[in-house]
């Protein structure tokens, strides 16, 4: 239990409760929209008890919320410390669960300051969904990710073609040549057998305006038409945390999932499929968008701790 001694001394860690905040709130929209399973390959208690935890975390925010004037006393602060406390070691039990590369190294990326580069980290996962590239590998690869994102089409007999980067939208549809729009460049375009997957990378930045909305309707109007008979379109939007697209016809990918994903499918196919450049890029993905949470989880449990014993 949280001591209500310092509940009532408000010694409040507020960047803590800011940045878990932040995390529960873009959660608690994947536990809604059921668009993806919050942990990759993982027990789905895991997952039922993080969105109770969420739940939680919510009801006392807004308790808090409408409180503060009519009730000042450190009942509501004790109830909003107990349901983050619950929400952030549910977090942090999650991500201890994430398994480190084989084979740790130092970042590439981060050695040249570069480590949140979209067009280097887009370059390596077009590479690695190119079957040119990596063979048998990419439909592996593309398989879990459908998977993952709940991409309906029948993977058995899917097939990778070719993979695309940073293709201008009056390429795809020529129809946009005069358009305002047909500028805008999709940063991985990837056609299979049975359907065309639309890959839009958010590191650092936000989605523009109707940004998903126009690359999908560009890319359904080329291929509903498309000579060789119509295939089915869908888009994954990447990014750290899971931001949400305009587009409901986007899939929300997190880069915490692409890494579990590429991690264990290399796991699973070790029969001659690896290669230095996917133990690279697992690397990469780990250094930059977990490593750095697992340092930050310390300071979490270190701050209950404290309160434990406040």
């Amino acid at each position: 239990m949280i001591s209500a001694k310092f509940s009532e001394q408000l010694s409040v860690n507020t960047q803590i409760v800011s940045a878990i905040h932040t995390v529960v709130t873009k959660l608690s929209v994947h536990s809604e929209s059921h668009r993806t399973s919050i942990y990759t390959s993982t027990p789905s208690n895991k997952s039922f008890e993080l969105i109770t935890s969420i739940e939680k975390l919510k009801k006392a925010l807004l308790e808090k919320s409408f409180s503060r004037e009519k009730d000042p006393s450190p009942n509501n602060n004790r109830a909003l410390l107990q349901a983050i406390r619950e929400c952030s070691l549910t977090l942090v039990r999650g991500l201890k669960m994430i398994p480190p590369p084989s084979k740790p190294q130092l970042s590439i990326f981060e050695s040249i300051h570069r480590p949140f580069d979209e067009n280097l980290h887009s370059d390596c996962i077009a590479r690695i969904l190119d079957p040119l590239v990596t063979g048998t590998f990419a439909k592996l690869f593309l398989s879990a990710i459908a998977r993952e994102t709940e991409i309906p089409d029948t993977l058995n007999s899917m097939v990778p073609i070719h993979s695309r980067r940073e293709i201008r939208l009056d390429r795809v549809d020529p129809k946009l040549l005069q358009s305002e729009i047909g500028d805008r460049r999709i940063d991985i375009l990837l056609e299979t057998s049975t359907f065309v997957l639309i890959f839009e990378n958010k590191v650092h930045s936000s989605e523009s305006v109707n940004q998903t909305k126009d690359y999908y309707e560009a890319v359904y109007n080329a291929y509903s038409t498309d000579s060789a008979g119509h295939k089915n379109v869908y888009g994954i939007l990447l990014s750290p945390d899971g931001s949400i697209p305009d587009s409901g016809n986007f899939r929300v990918l997190t880069y915490w999932q692409l890494y579990q994903i590429l991690h264990q499918t290399c796991k699973d196919h070790s029969d001659g499929l690896k290669s230095d450049f996917l133990e690279f890029y697992i690397n990469e993905l780990y250094s930059i968008f977990i490593k750095p949470r697992l340092i930050a989880i310390d300071e979490i449990n270190k701050y209950w701790e404290k309160i434990q014993n406040g």
